[in-house]
């Protein structure tokens, strides 16, 4: 049931099918989310020569507060909802005002790819091109987004930075951006009730921004904290414990101080 409501709370968090790791991680972060006063996130990030156990052990401090969080705020998000469809304004408010998604972020690089379609060879390769404006846009992008991915709350999947290919694809799978689209876009005016009311919708975005905010660090420390289990996982596959190590996934968090 807690992954359903994680799913229910948080909709593009998590896979349709997580893997078994990811499963019985938010399984138990989310209990303990309900019994444990809010805290700090995870702050050191254990060494990857470190039992597996330990990164485990971090990684639940870390999803146990931001689940708590994302369930506060989210309150908070809905009582303004309510009050504003209440007063039937709710969809006079422009949603470009929300924060910016991932796949928002890399339009712009999509755009490059329209200008310049003779790297779109190379990036389907997986690799970078040597195009200036492209790589400098992919740095930028990176320093922002590279430790997300899309069901980033499966902590098997892939980060942006990770596997370039894929990252790369689903780019060049967005629409094509066009030289004029929403360049100067028309702002729509608002009712005199909106704007009398326009108040609440700020205290809604602040909560949607605060989510967003505390996303984005989370995500920071588990793109660490894969990249330690990942570590741990190679060293594994030389004792012979696992075949490869992306096994490491499909275990149970109870059953990794058994590998």
């Amino acid at each position: 049931m807690s992954v359903l409501a994680i799913c229910s709370l948080l909709p593009d968090f998590l896979p349709e099918h997580p893997s078994v790791f990811a499963q019985t991680l938010c399984e138990r972060a989310w209990n303990e989310s309900a019994q444990a006063p809010f805290g700090t996130q995870a702050g050191t990030i254990p060494q990857h020569q470190q039992a597996l156990e330990a990164n485990v052990q971090a990684l639940v401090r870390l999803y146990a507060p931001f689940f708590r969080l994302v369930q506060e705020q989210q309150k908070i998000a809905n009582t303004y909802t309510k009050r504003l469809a209440r007063w039937s304004v709710w969809d006079e408010y422009s949603r470009k005002d929300l924060p910016i998604l991932p796949e928002q972020a890399m339009l712009p690089l999509r755009g490059i790819v329209t200008a310049f379609p003779m790297i779109e060879r190379t990036l389907r390769q997986g690799e970078i091109p040597d195009n200036i404006v492209f790589r400098s846009a992919w740095r930028f992008f990176c320093l922002r987004y590279g430790h997300r991915a899309f069901c980033e709350g499966d902590i098997a999947v892939p980060r942006f930075d990770e596997d370039l290919q894929a990252t790369f694809a689903h780019i060049l799978n967005l629409a094509p951006v066009r030289k004029y689209d929403d360049e100067f876009p028309t702002a729509p005016t608002l009712s005199m009730k909106a704007r009398l009311l326009h108040v609440l919708w700020r205290k809604y975005l602040a909560a949607q921004y605060e989510i967003e905010t505390h996303r984005s660090e989370t995500m920071q420390q588990a793109y660490a904290l894969r990249q330690n289990i990942l570590a741990t996982a190679e060293h594994l596959v030389l004792r012979g414990r696992l075949q490869s190590p992306s096994d490491v996934w499909k275990t149970s968090i109870h059953d990794v101080a058994r590998l």
